[in-house]
């Protein structure tokens, strides 16, 4: 082969359409399939897969099996069997966007002449992002300053953004002298139990350190609570710096929604950035019966959105939005090389410098839906979860560990000692019996549910808040139904059953 085969051309058109043609009908028999996974061990995946580099070429035939193996083992998102998280990705709309972003290969770090049409196209998926919040919209923005708004490759980064401006505007010599010109104190302020991740990264990322963040607590319904929060404020005020307080429109446990409206009162008088991390909970913006479960989110001066976990959407795709446009000026740079066109998105996103032109997906799929039908489906997918809940709530082989259900979480436990009281069970022998479920039927390729530690923050098994391992329900496809549900009862049924009888 003449190197200039491997390349796409107009002299191998046909050739090329063929593959991909293969391709596509290889992605989409997976996506259809109702089988959550393949299993190799890890000895089999190193043994296959961490090899020498190749040498020679491997013509498209040979690599096409390679392609099949890959795909026949990966975690299928969108069967309806999958729900330990949201991100199914199984819109046709933004699914074939997905497909013309390499093709078309737009770099969003620039405008004029690297992507004039995208950047647009991702000015108005954010305007739209925006308007479901509740912030204002600018159709006529002078600059890139003027939008409000940029995509990123996930929450994480997203929230690393925010507190990055929060940050900045806390104390504006930041980036050029470092955090250490001011030599003061500084607290972020999380809820307790219930922080993600992200917030714990970006202040070791941001040169602020880890050990400042202060835990605020949290009621039973997972909200901050309020008193906790004035009398923190009020304690490290006087020696510190407060850079923001940060809550949940769904964190990634139990979809628990806060106060928003009373949060941004308290901050926003003590001169505190708010930030919403609504990576899952912006959805009920599209709804109108939802929408006021957000109440409030729009005084917010930061919120994340994650549409590649709510929207049906392929990864990659986060959003960050600030109430205040011009706040994106604390994090702004530019490069005598590329970036000092109006529009260039490169200056107002840290830590991104090229960037593909993920929008489409987000921008395909709203344009496709519209919002109301995007509205309807975030309404059936809570209402499914609202169903499960009352399922199990009717149900004594299950104890229901959320109080309710926020977005379309759902946290149980299969409990094999009916008849007692919940304070006289051996708590780490239901963990035990709840991993194994947990991990037995997805290695069975029944159902994938979500586990991981979770406190007993109602005081259910008794007043210590012991360690929980709930199974967790939080299903983003679809086409997910009431029967689905009752099947993966059933199933968890059989499996708890089982296992239970070697322990109790």
């Amino acid at each position: 082969m003449k190197i200039n085969d491997f390349f796409i051309s107009k002299d191998n058109l046909d050739k090329t359409e063929k593959y991909f043609s293969k391709i596509v009908k290889m992605g989409l028999k997976f996506k259809t399939s109702s089988r959550l996974i393949k299993r190799k061990t890890t000895d089999e995946l190193k043994k296959e897969f961490l090899t020498d580099i190749p040498q020679e070429p491997t013509d498209l035939k040979e690599l096409y099996k390679n392609l099949e193996e890959i795909t026949s083992l990966s975690t299928n998102f969108s069967s309806k069997k999958f729900m330990a998280f949201p991100d199914a990705g199984n819109a046709i709309s933004s699914v074939a966007a997905a497909l013309l972003v390499p093709l078309i290969n737009q770099n969003l770090i620039n405008e004029d002449h690297c992507s004039p049409v995208g950047t647009f196209v991702e000015i108005a998926a954010i305007n739209w992002l925006r308007s479901i919040l509740g912030y204002s919209v600018n159709k006529n923005p002078q600059s890139i300053m003027d939008v409000g708004g940029i995509i990123t490759s996930g929450g994480t980064i997203s929230n690393t953004i925010a507190l990055m401006a929060a940050r900045d505007k806390l104390f504006p010599k930041a980036k050029e002298y470092g955090v250490n010109y001011y030599n003061d104190k500084v607290k972020l302020f999380v809820p307790k139990y219930i922080s993600h991740y992200s917030q714990r990264c970006s202040m070791a990322w941001l040169g602020l350190g880890e050990k400042n963040i202060v835990e605020i607590e949290v009621t039973d319904d997972l909200q901050l609570d309020l008193n906790d929060l004035k009398a923190k404020i009020d304690f490290y005020k006087k020696d510190h710096k407060i850079m923001a307080v940060v809550c949940y429109a769904g964190d990634s446990r139990a979809m628990a929604l806060d106060n928003f409206e009373k949060i941004a009162e308290i901050a926003h008088k003590n001169n505190i950035w708010f930030h919403v991390d609504a990576c899952h909970g912006f959805q009920f913006g599209f709804s109108d019966r939802l929408r006021k479960q957000i109440k409030g989110i729009e005084l917010a001066d930061s919120i994340t959105m994650d549409p590649h976990k709510v929207l049906a959407i392929p990864y990659v795709i986060s959003a960050l939005a600030f109430k205040n446009p011009a706040d994106f000026a604390y994090i702004a740079s530019n490069s005598d090389l590329i970036m000092k066109e109006e529009f260039a998105f490169g200056q107002i996103t840290p830590m991104l410098g090229s960037r593909a032109f993920n929008s489409l997906k987000l921008w395909s799929m709203i344009k496709s839906l519209g919002r109301k039908n995007i509205g309807e489906l975030v309404e059936r997918r809570h209402d499914l979860a609202v169903a499960l809940f009352d399922k199990l709530q009717k149900d004594d082989d299950f104890i229901i560990i959320n109080k309710k259900v926020g977005i379309n979480s759902v946290m149980f436990m299969y409990n094999p000692f009916k008849g007692k009281k919940l304070r006289d069970i051996d708590v780490e022998l239901l963990n035990t019996i709840n991993r194994r479920i947990y991990k037995e039927m997805f290695d069975a390729n029944c159902f994938y549910l979500h586990s991981f530690p979770f406190p007993d923050i109602r005081g259910l098994f008794g007043d210590d808040r012991k360690s929980l391992y709930p199974l967790r329900y939080m299903s983003g496809n679809a086409l997910a139904s009431n029967e689905d549900l009752d099947e993966m009862i059933k199933t968890v049924k059989k499996f708890g059953s089982r296992i239970a009888k070697e322990y109790v």
